[in-house]
């Protein structure tokens, strides 16, 4: 990657949503703002020689305003506030490695997935008291969609639906079907199995091949 200095793999890139030309890269050694045009970088949010040993992330995707992005790296994901580089709060709710991640495109809500596991996230505490210098820890997420199987997820998309009520959309794909699961987000960590989206809460569901 020209610009940066470094020769390391590539381990994931996002675009940001209003400067196309603009993408956060992250390296086996470095994680960065870089400009597609000029083959520079912008800012270093993190090297690893300053990250005490922490795994720089595998994915990443950016919110609607390129204001805040979501940094996955094996089971856990960190929320970061793109203005200071500051991470404002930490996810970890998989069991397995996380293998999809996206932020709605209209919201700050996100969406995570693991193997079968998959997991919706709402920052919006964190994201309100974004000048704190503390990393939250998360470890309950704001609804758990139940797919009732054990197939892998292979795509999921979450869309916030409404004048923001919270309430969202989800599409998720696995090996065998798409389902669509719709549902009101309480904005905190559910206790005693109430954040719970279970199949017959679906929308629609469908099938490999119509009906």
């Amino acid at each position: 990657m020209t610009g940066t200095g470094s020769h390391s793999k590539i381990q994931a890139i996002c675009h940001l949503r209003k400067s196309a030309s603009q993408a956060l890269i992250a390296s086996e050694d470095q994680y960065v703002l870089y400009d597609l045009q000029s083959k520079q970088i912008i800012d270093t949010i993190v090297s690893k020689k300053k990250s005490s040993g922490s795994a720089l992330p595998t994915l990443i995707d950016v919110s609607y305003d390129d204001l805040f992005s979501i940094e996955a790296s094996e089971q856990s994901i960190v929320l970061r506030n793109l203005r200071t580089n500051m991470a404002l709060a930490r996810f970890e709710g998989h069991q397995h490695s996380i293998t999809s991640l996206a932020f709605a495109p209209n919201s700050y809500l996100f969406v995570s997935a693991a193997n079968s596991e998959c997991l919706i996230w709402n920052p919006r505490d964190f994201i309100k008291s974004s000048i704190s210098t503390d990393i939250a820890e998360v470890s309950q997420p704001d609804k758990i969609l139940d797919l009732a199987n054990s197939d892998l997820i292979t795509a999921v998309t979450l869309k916030e639906v409404g004048d923001g009520s919270s309430t969202f959309m989800a599409a998720v794909s696995t090996t065998q079907q798409t389902s669509i699961f719709y549902a009101k987000s309480g904005g905190k960590a559910s206790v005693n199995g109430k954040n719970k989206v279970i199949k017959k809460d679906s929308l629609v569901r469908v099938q490999g091949q119509s009906e």
